[in-house]
């Protein structure tokens, strides 16, 4: 049976939400929402129902219990319904490799999600090397250009005439690519030796996974 921590780890994941977003919405501090998630404390009775609340999760299936996941309807709140953020329709770009660098163009397709997202590409990604940042096979991520991406962040690398997402990191004169997935190696790209360059940070993504 999954824990408590376990539960927040995996609602965060399924509503494609950052602990610091979940700090902001429960007003929780996110050292305190840090230590829930890694297991060294467990959130008392009020924080556990704001934290279910901004989830939209049962408090009893967040506690670990074999209950379904989503929230009783049976007493709605005064205040239970609130109105969807405006969507838009993005255009797929292509396709980014979690694994081997590659580009597949995509055939005119497109993904509902909410306009407010600031990005300027979207790509699906294709392959298992960012599950560890629970990022899988066919999931959707979007991209911000012209930003500057710090060492460990995760960015679209244009390798060539491919495109690759991993984590970067800087060396004196080399880009070291990691996954997140321990069958991959790392993957040193040396200016002079490639034709490469960092398209820009994956600032969302949209998940398939359940």
């Amino acid at each position: 049976m999954e824990n408590c921590a376990r539960r927040i780890q995996r609602a965060l994941a399924i509503r494609n939400m950052k602990q610091i977003e979940l700090s902001e919405i429960t007003g929780i501090p996110k050292s305190a929402i840090s230590q829930y998630c890694s297991g060294a404390f467990k959130p008392k009775q009020n924080r556990l129902f704001l934290i279910a609340k901004a989830l939209d999760v049962d408090e009893a299936w967040l506690m670990g219990l074999d209950v379904p996941m989503n929230r009783s309807i049976d007493i709605p709140e005064a205040d239970n319904i609130s109105p969807m953020p405006k969507m838009r329709e993005w255009r797929v770009l292509g396709a980014t490799a979690c694994g081997t660098p590659l580009h597949r163009e995509s055939d005119d397709e497109t993904v509902l999600a909410p306009a407010n997202i600031d990005a300027d590409y979207v790509f699906r990604c294709v392959g298992d090397s960012m599950i560890g940042a629970h990022i899988f096979d066919g999931d959707i991520v979007f991209v911000k250009s012209n930003v500057y991406v710090d060492d460990g962040q995760i960015a679209v690398i244009r390798i060539g005439d491919e495109y690759t997402l991993k984590r970067i990191y800087r060396g004196e004169d080399y880009l070291e690519l990691r996954a997140e997935n321990p069958k991959y190696p790392p993957q040193i790209i040396r200016g002079e030796q490639e034709n490469a360059e960092i398209v820009g940070k994956a600032v969302r993504f949209l998940t398939r996974a359940i």
